[in-house]
C-alpha cells in the first residue's frame, strides 16, 4: 500500500502539470471554434439544441471541447450536422480530435506511467538496500555467534557445535534463515568449507 501510495503521488505533478496542458489546448480551440465556426453554427440545429450555443462564447467552447474529447461523450451530435453543413469546419474539429485525443491524453498517460514507474524502481532499490544491510548486519552477527559457539575455546567450530547452536541458539537460526540457510544446507556448507576437516 505504501508504495502505491508513493506511486501516486509521484505521478501526482505529471497528472497537474497534463491538466493544465490540456486546459491549454481546450482554450486555444475553443477560440478558434467561437471564432470561426459560431456563426455558421448557429441555428443550425433547430430551436432550443443545445448545440447552438456550443460555440458561442469560449467558456461553452471549451466545456464543448472538454465534454467530447476529454470525457469522449457525443462528439457527433453537434459536430456531424455542423460539418455536413460546413464541410471545412472538419478540418478544425478533427485536427482538436486527434490532438486531444491520440496526442495529449496517450502523452500524459505515459508521462503519468513512466513516473509511476519510477517509483516502483526506487521502492525495489530501496528495498534492496534494506536487504543488503540486513545481510551485512547478519554476517556481523554471525562472525560474534561463531566466536561464542565455539565450546571448548580452540578457536575452530565443529559441525556438532554448529548443529547444536542451530537448534539451540535462536538468535543463530534466524541469522541462518535471512542468509536462506537451513541445517542441512549448513551442513552442507561445512563439509563444503571444511574440506581437510581442519574445524
Amino acid at each position: 500500500l505504501a508504495a502505491m501510495v508513493r506511486g501516486f503521488l509521484s505521478a501526482m505533478s505529471a497528472m497537474l502539470w497534463g491538466f493544465v496542458m490540456i486546459v491549454i489546448m481546450l482554450l486555444v480551440f475553443a477560440v478558434l471554434a467561437v471564432e470561426l465556426l459560431d456563426n455558421q453554427n448557429n441555428g443550425l440545429h433547430g430551436d432550443g439544441n443545445v448545440c447552438n450555443d456550443v460555440f458561442s462564447s469560449i467558456p461553452m467552447a471549451t466545456l464543448w471541447f472538454f465534454q467530447t474529447m476529454v470525457a469522449g461523450d457525443s462528439f457527433g451530435t453537434c459536430s456531424i450536422p455542423l460539418i455536413k453543413a460546413v464541410p471545412q469546419s472538419a478540418l478544425l474539429l478533427c485536427v482538436a480530435l486527434i490532438t486531444m485525443q491520440l496526442g495529449f491524453t496517450n502523452l500524459i498517460l505515459a508521462v503519468v506511467v513512466e513516473k509511476a514507474s519510477a517509483a516502483y524502481e526506487e521502492d525495489r532499490a530501496d528495498e534492496a538496500q534494506q536487504l543488503e544491510r540486513k545481510r551485512t548486519e547478519a554476517f556481523d552477527d554471525f562472525q560474534e555467534m561463531c566466536e561464542a559457539m565455539d565450546i571448548n575455546g580452540d578457536g575452530k567450530l565443529t559441525l556438532d557445535e554448529l548443529t547444536q547452536a542451530y537448534d539451540a541458539n535462536a538468535e543463530f537460526r534466524d541469522c541462518m534463515t535471512i542468509l536462506g540457510i537451513d541445517v542441512d544446507e549448513l551442513r552442507a556448507l561445512y563439509s563444503y568449507m571444511d574440506s581437510d576437516d581442519s574445524g
